[in-house]
């Protein structure tokens, strides 16, 4: 799976989308902290294998970043395209 990018989130979701992911992947986060289990009944045999936490963990992070974008909490980013300057398009 390609990297999500927090920007692209931000863009693509509402502020109520991104929460509602978050309380998702922080649920599951909490349910990883289990790794595997095994259950015998009588009624028949279950095997569960959670999922992997550095993967739920990364997906969560990219979301929070995702919210602190759409909230506008995330802090500005100033570009500068030097439009005066007579090496346009130069890296300064």
């Amino acid at each position: 799976m390609s990297k999500l990018s927090p920007k692209s989130l931000c863009r693509n979701y509402t502020l109520t989308q991104i929460e509602t992911k978050i309380t998702f992947y922080e649920e599951q986060l909490d349910a990883a902290t289990v790794r595997m289990y095994d259950k015998d009944t009588s009624q028949g045999r279950q095997k569960v294998e959670s999922a992997d936490i550095e993967k739920i963990e990364s997906l969560l992070q990219t979301w929070l970043a995702a919210k602190e974008c759409k909230s506008g909490v995330g802090g500005t980013q100033i570009v500068h395209g030097n439009f005066r300057a007579g090496n346009r398009g130069a890296i300064v």
